[in-house]
């Protein structure tokens, strides 16, 4: 008799593209009577910030990068009858009474890269998540960052305007360690068939779902779809697209299926995204 366990577990993420207009304290309060137009905030985000543009130089080597780990917040603002000009200058003052040191800055014809629009509009798309819109004009950037050996925050500052209308797109990063040990896993659960739900479900989750014993929900998920089925057959990818064939390869795998799809707001993936689904499935033999 074969007594042999076979145990398989996958686990994908995913982002879903969405707006939300969620509003939270940001590093930077907004300008006087500036209206939020979007905003996205993220726990543990990897941010890429443009660090320094060289209008004059090749194309490829135009910008210049950085990348921060931390809790990061994006702002889209619209303010109306103010120039960029004051509006940026008020925003260099609110950095320098925070202890932000401005490691590169540009304006006006600086922030160009030659006469056509899209030349113009160029850094504003660069350097910021939301799109600037028609607001790229009289330019204003500012890249900033807090601390000395070991930074706490990093700071993008687009300003732009078009006409009465000046647009604010600022990314704030407070720099961390992305925080762990938030989903535990049992594999002496996994290996017993329990179908009964181990956890009080939210009222969000699918009529009828259940944790899985292995593998505990990121706190607040929920579940927004569920499947349980006794010996099934089903393919799992186990790599790359082959490109001269362009095929898959798979996993052929027949078992016992929970198929698992919960949904997280407000948590990265690395991705720009505030809503995040991750699909678990696990099968036994």
């Amino acid at each position: 008799m074969n007594n042999k366990i076979t145990k398989v577990l996958i686990f994908c993420i995913a982002p879903l593209i969405c707006v939300f207009n969620l509003h939270a304290e940001p590093l930077l309060s907004p300008y006087p009577s500036a209206k939020l137009e979007n905003s996205v905030i993220l726990a543990g985000e990897e941010t890429r910030l443009v660090t320094k543009f060289v209008a004059t130089a090749e194309k490829s080597q135009q910008f210049e990068y950085k990348k921060f780990i931390g809790d990061t917040g994006h702002y889209a603002y619209t303010i109306k009858n103010v120039a960029s000009l004051k509006v940026t200058k008020n925003y260099e003052s609110a950095l320098s009474d925070a202890g932000f040191k401005v490691v590169y800055t540009c304006s006006l014809s600086d922030c160009y890269s030659g006469d056509k629009r899209e030349q113009r509009k160029l850094l504003a798309e660069k350097s910021s998540y939301f799109n600037p819109s028609n607001q790229f004009q009289q330019p204003h950037y500012i890249f900033a960052t807090k601390g000395d050996e070991s930074l706490d925050a990093a700071i993008s500052l687009f300003v732009g305007q078009y006409k009465n209308t000046t647009r604010v797109l600022l990314t704030t990063v407070d720099i961390k360690d992305i925080e762990s040990g938030l989903v535990t896993a049992n594999f002496d659960a996994f290996t017993k068939h329990n179908n009964k739900q181990i956890t009080k479900a939210p009222r969000k989750d699918k009529g009828g779902s259940a944790d899985h014993p292995l593998i505990s929900r990121y706190p607040s998920s929920y579940i927004e779809d569920y499947k349980q089925v006794d010996y099934e057959e089903f393919s799992i990818p186990v790599g790359i697209v082959d490109t001269k064939t362009n095929t898959l390869p798979m996993l052929d795998v027949t078992g016992d299926l929970t198929q698992i799809t919960y949904i997280v707001n407000r948590v990265s993936t690395q991705g720009k995204s505030m809503k995040k689904v991750y699909d678990f499935n696990t099968f036994s033999r």
